[in-house]
């Protein structure tokens, strides 16, 4: 029997590279082995900074791929914004304003992505369509098409939008505006994905009335990553980017303050101002932006995997994981989690060997914690083995996840045939 088809609406797609590029690829590669052939629907050329066309980065072969163009919004709003802030500093205002940014780029920059019209025919020869976030405006992309085509609809919000507790709160007639679009994407949408229990938890929360639509599909790992060898230089390593209150200075002055004898920090990704001031005295190496697979292979080469998010006021629990955390994990290194409490603290705690999750806020304490997370580290390094648990093997395996992704398209596919109508979707 033939595949049936499902239309991916991906923003973030190679030779695009964000973090979650990889859910994205790693969806579309195995869902074929589920039943389920996908057509991936991404854009020509990104124009948000993340277009990395011509690089390292490898495009997926064997998929059916297909881009549409986007009109460039960020880069005249950015434009505008800079002069508005500028202005606004020659007057000693110190606040940054984006007033172009939040009224013409609603939801999102990239709404002016043409996937409509280029998806239109191809999301009427498939039996689903797929839309996948950030952006949100993919979300409502994905409504339009299935309004035209009358096609199932399965939206992946991933982490929370106008419910995400710690990204920067817009004023208020924005989001009302946004909780409007939030709420007509979740009222058309046949399921809604959400990636942890804590997102899930709070949309179930928010919007009572369709909770039976909500399900949670964790990110995951493509494959085990353990390492040949041990080290030959303690190394505490880092992944990724310092930005906002991501920041490496409560580590680098527990390292200081330790100086254990060999010891270096290894930041795989782009560089940060804030190593600065600790170059001449710890050794520092960065290795400046690498493709995914050499991110991968560095990985391996660590002692002490760092990871380190944000925190931001008012806020208590945090729901999200960043993809990291899973890749950390399938290396079944030692992890240093520098983190708030929620979701992301717990995943480490719960699969991870020999992990050090550290949450206090108070600079001293914080420092102390960092301190004697590292030193106990340093001193089992010649007895720690690398060690991925059955729990995360089997709970996190992309291709399991894959499986019950494909499983939602069937039931959605299902219930618009009329077969298997819930208590709650029984056709009026």
């Amino acid at each position: 029997m033939d595949a049936r088809k499902v239309l991916m609406l991906c923003y973030f797609y190679p030779p695009v590279q964000t973090a979650g590029v990889a859910r994205s690829v790693g969806f579309a590669s195995r869902l074929a082995r589920h039943g389920w052939k996908p057509t991936v629907l991404t854009v020509t050329r990104a124009h948000d900074g993340w277009d990395l066309l011509g690089t390292d980065y490898p495009v997926p072969q064997g998929i059916d791929v297909l881009r549409a163009p986007e009109l460039n919004l960020i880069g005249p709003v950015n434009l505008l914004d800079t002069v508005v802030n500028k202005s606004l500093r020659a007057l000693r205002v110190n606040r940054r304003y984006f007033v172009f940014r939040d009224w013409l780029c609603i939801p999102d920059p990239q709404i002016t992505w043409r996937a409509v019209g280029a998806g239109r025919a191809i999301a009427a020869d498939h039996d689903c369509i797929y839309a996948t976030c950030s952006p949100f405006s993919s979300a409502l992309k994905g409504v339009q098409l299935k309004r035209a085509t009358g096609k199932p609809l399965v939206v992946d919000f991933r982490d929370p939008w106008t419910l995400n507790p710690h990204v920067r709160r817009p004023s208020p007639i924005r989001l009302r505006l946004l909780k409007r679009l939030e709420r007509r994407i979740i009222s058309c949408a046949d399921r809604l994905i959400l990636n942890t229990e804590g997102t899930l938890a709070l949309y179930r929360e928010a919007y009572p009335e369709y909770s039976h639509r909500f399900v949670s599909i964790p990110n995951g790992y493509d494959r085990l990553n353990l390492p040949d060898a041990r080290p030959d230089v303690f190394t505490v390593m880092h992944v990724g980017s310092f930005y906002g209150t991501r920041r490496p200075t409560a580590l680098m002055e527990a390292l200081l303050e330790l100086n254990l004898p060999g010891l270096r920090f290894v930041q795989v990704g782009p560089d940060s101002a804030d190593l600065d001031p600790y170059r001449q005295r710890l050794r520092i190496e960065v290795t400046g932006p690498v493709p995914p697979e050499q991110a991968l292979a560095q990985m391996r080469k660590a002692s002490l995997l760092y990871l380190k998010l944000g925190w931001s006021d008012g806020v208590r629990a945090y729901p999200s994981v960043v993809m990291k955390t899973y890749e950390y994990l399938a290396t079944g290194w030692p992890i240093l989690a520098d983190c708030p409490p929620g979701d992301n603290a717990e995943m480490v705690r719960r699969y991870g060997q020999h992990a050090h999750v550290v949450s206090n806020r108070t600079p001293a304490a914080h420092r102390a914690a960092l301190r004697a997370a590292v030193l106990q580290a340093y001193q089992r390094r010649h007895a720690v083995e690398p060690r991925v648990s059955d729990a995360f093997r089997i709970a996190f395996d992309r291709d399991r996840l894959t499986a019950r992704l494909a499983d939602v398209f069937s039931e959605v596919r299902t219930l618009q045939a009329g077969q298997g109508f819930t208590e709650t979707e029984q056709p009026r």
